[in-house]
């Protein structure tokens, strides 16, 4: 685009000397040289039980490592590590004793590393920070590990393997090289492109041309008026087109567009859910598949404990006593998930069995894989956000919405790239059955009672936009996975009523 311009690694341009302790330190290191390692300034430290797995780790390797951490230091940690409050990252990756950066894959962070040609071990822990990650370990000049899923061992090998093996530093200098050979660095590239537009009062002739559109022009109406003359016109595309607008046309009009939360479902009707909840905040749902594993969206993780709550209607009121409380003890994604869409279906595996009564039941998956017909109606329960604006709070009871699925055409029309018709559904919905929305993510489309799907995405900042189905995982496409991982035990669950 003609008005915009790339300063990538304008934070690495000032470069000044480390201070006397951390000189003294980091010449000490002599030939092994330093790991340096943060994880940002929003993560200073971590539960202790993981910060001794990073110590530990230190400890069987011979480079010294400067630690942006102020959390609890185990008594027996090693002497080669020196843990700070505050680290200047910059400066001592240009360090040339700089071996290694441990780094959670920040945008500005990653520009360090490779303006420095120093390799990295890398730790996402949300936004962007997956696909810098992937970019990185795709180029040869990183590796990943996740930090919710870490041993001293796993670390150590990833520590040995970037430090001994030589490509990791032929392949980071590789890309340093090229990124930092430019005729204009990137800070005087940002000071001459700002005194350019002020010079020239705004730089209207670097305006995109798509500016000076009339709005017939700019969504293309001429175009597609068109195009539906001719289908409009068309004897063979008769059934077809009629199929696309039954498909379009609401159930039912009229209604509160505030109602996102759908209707509030009689207590304990819904007896597998369950709320995903971090330091006692709901993030996410899923629902009881076994005694001891829940169903959810693997984009449901992090890096904090997670506690499941089971057999809860008003997740607000600590005082129910049909609540039960269990802590995760594993997170097992599916193996092909990366973080963007695909494969987004996760089991927890949770450190105790739950109590099944007459407040928590398990549910029975689908028997087989087989195609999902269009224009079933299901609902989606959970205790999402009632309101699609910013900020709005989640809803303390659960609720459940009406939706119906739509044809795999009309989702691959939509949301083009982002839609496989193989592993996922897609549904509509209107303004008087409700929509789901933030924090119903893991939660399951129940059909005739059964669940089909996991609730996965929607478009994003207006949950309630009705021009964009919601997605889902489809269960049934995983069956032989999820088999595996808890052993077939889920297929014989009992199936609740609603």
């Amino acid at each position: 685009m003609p008005n915009m311009v790339f300063i990538g690694g304008i934070n690495c341009a000032k470069k000044s000397p480390l201070s006397a302790d951390l000189e003294e330190f980091v010449e000490g290191s002599g030939e092994h040289g330093i790991i340096v390692f943060t994880l940002g300034s929003m993560v200073s430290n971590m539960p202790l039980e993981i910060a001794k797995l990073f110590f530990e780790a230190f400890g069987q390797v011979p480079q010294r490592v400067l630690w942006r951490y102020d959390g609890e230091i185990p008594a027996d940690a090693p002497k080669n590590v020196m843990p700070l409050k505050w680290l200047p990252q910059n400066d001592l990756l240009a360090h040339p004793k700089a071996r290694l950066f441990m780094t959670h894959g920040g945008i500005h962070g990653t520009y360090e590393g490779i303006c420095n040609g120093v390799p990295m071990l890398m730790f996402p822990l949300f936004g962007d920070q997956q696909d810098n990650v992937h970019r990185m370990v795709a180029k040869g000049v990183a590796e990943q590990l996740l930090i919710y899923d870490l041993s001293t061992e796993s670390l150590v090998t990833a520590l040995k393997k970037i430090l001994n093996d030589k490509r990791y530093q032929e392949n980071m200098q590789t890309l340093s090289s090229l990124h930092n050979d430019r005729p204009v660095p990137p800070l005087d590239l940002a000071v001459f492109w700002t005194e350019f537009v002020l010079r020239h009062k705004g730089a209207d002739h670097l305006r995109v041309a798509a500016h000076n559109l009339n709005w017939i022009q700019y969504f293309c109406l001429d175009v597609l008026g068109q195009s539906m003359l001719v289908i409009l016109t068309s004897a063979t595309m008769a059934s077809y087109c009629f199929a696309i607008i039954l498909c379009l046309i609401p159930l039912s009009a009229g209604g509160n567009s505030e109602v996102v939360g759908g209707k509030i479902t009689k207590p304990h009707t819904r007896k597998y859910m369950a709320s995903l909840q971090f330091y006692g905040h709901h993030i996410c749902g899923g629902f009881l598949i076994q005694e001891d594993f829940v169903l959810t969206a693997a984009h449901c993780t992090s890096v904090t404990p997670m506690t499941v709550v089971l057999g809860a209607h008003n997740i607000t009121n600590k005082k129910e006593r049909s609540q039960q409380s269990i802590q995760v003890d594993e997170y097992i994604q599916h193996p092909h998930y990366s973080g963007g869409f695909e494969f987004d279906i996760m089991l927890l595996k949770l450190k105790k069995k739950a109590k099944l009564n007459e407040f928590v039941q398990t549910i029975a998956l689908p028997k087989k894989d087989k195609i999902t017909t269009a224009l079933k109606e299901c609902s989606v329960p959970g205790w999402g956000k009632m309101h699609p604006s910013e900020g709005s709070p989640a809803s303390g009871v659960l609720r459940e919405a009406e939706e119906t699925i739509q044809f795999n055409f009309e989702c691959k029309n939509i949301w083009q790239q982002f839609f496989n018709s193989q592993h996922m559904i897609c549904t509509k919905f209107n303004e008087t059955g409700g929509s789901l929305c933030n924090g119903d993510s893991g939660g399951p489309l129940i059909c005739k009672n059964k669940p089909l799907g996991i609730t996965a995405f929607t478009k994003l900042g207006n949950c309630n936009d009705q021009k964009y189905p919601h997605v889902f995982t489809k269960i049934s496409s995983f069956l032989p996975w999820i088999k595996k991982v808890t052993g077939g035990r889920s297929e014989e669950s009992k199936t609740m009523p609603r």
